[in-house]
């Protein structure tokens, strides 16, 4: 078989693999093919924020969608923060996480009112989500421009590119190998096993997981139509001053908000995957005074 270009570590499913803690027996990954090279696309170019749970709370997501899925829902999206930070702890992954919370902050008292809610439900299964009122939330941002909001201290941020690096080191010291710059053009049956197809070689497996996401193109129809890909910009201000950079986020949390943030280093917007509405979002950064 001829060498597939390329072994240098990159995102794979590595949470599926030996490096993720401990849980239900799961087969080993011996193997994972990557299109691109480690830290592309919003792997290593998101955020950088930890933020667990859903827009809506656990109560909101039972009515909604029943309570066993809505409840699966809530204990995933929840557990999210202490997986990410028990795997950074575990592996000792360098990313500069911290764990000091997201804050949610509302611009307006209409925007504010769901906000107590959510916060109660999330108290109601043991998670530290408390009320923030003005003035609070005011210092922790450092701006004037919310009436309130709410933190959940199960999140926090980090650098990702750093993390994902770190998780796929992590799943090549269990003896994973991961290969970038191998992008599969072909996927199908050989005998009893699963033949992987690339520009540069070909392997076989007994299982195959397609963990491609937004970017599974034509690889696998239908699966690549049941994801819809969402596009996101981010801008980010030039360098800040001493004293101006310890007057916003004084305590570093991370922190989202019902319209804007006034004087943030780094603002975002999403929007559905038309070009249209990338140059949209960006416009609409550039009229928040971005």
């Amino acid at each position: 078989m001829p060498p597939i270009a390329n072994e240098r570590s990159v995102l794979a499913h590595s949470l599926l693999a030996d490096t993720a803690n401990p849980g239900p027996p799961r087969p080993a990954l011996s193997g994972a093919v990557r299109a691109e090279t480690v830290g592309w696309g919003a792997s290593g170019r998101n955020g950088g924020q930890v933020n667990p749970g859903l827009k809506d709370g656990p109560a909101a997501l039972a009515r909604r969608f029943g309570a066993d899925l809505g409840g699966r829902m809530t204990q995933l999206s929840g557990a999210g923060g202490a997986l990410v930070y028990g795997l950074i702890e575990k592996h000792k992954i360098r990313c500069d996480a911290r764990r000091v919370g997201w804050i949610r902050a509302a611009h307006t008292r209409k925007a504010l009112a769901s906000l107590p809610a959510v916060a109660a439900e999330w108290r109601a299964t043991g998670a530290p989500v408390v009320d923030l009122d003005a003035a609070e939330s005011q210092r922790l941002l450092g701006t004037p421009g919310h009436v309130g909001g709410i933190i959940d201290r199960r999140g926090g941020n980090l650098y990702p590119l750093n993390y994902t690096l770190g998780l796929a080191d992590a799943a090549e010291r269990a003896g994973a190998r991961l290969h970038g710059d191998s992008r599969v053009t072909d996927l199908g049956p050989d005998g009893d096993l699963v033949a992987v197809t690339t520009a540069e070689g070909r392997v076989t497996a007994r299982h195959v997981l397609i963990c491609t996401n937004a970017d599974t193109g034509g690889l696998a129809d239908p699966l690549g139509k049941t994801v819809v890909p969402i596009a996101s910009v981010q801008v980010a201000t030039a360098p800040l001053s001493s004293n101006v950079a310890a007057s916003i986020l004084p305590e570093g949390h991370a922190p989202s908000d019902t319209r804007r943030l006034p004087a943030r280093t780094l603002k975002g917007a999403s929007s559905s995957a038309a070009v249209r509405s990338t140059v949209t979002a960006y416009r609409l950064l550039d009229r928040l005074g971005v």
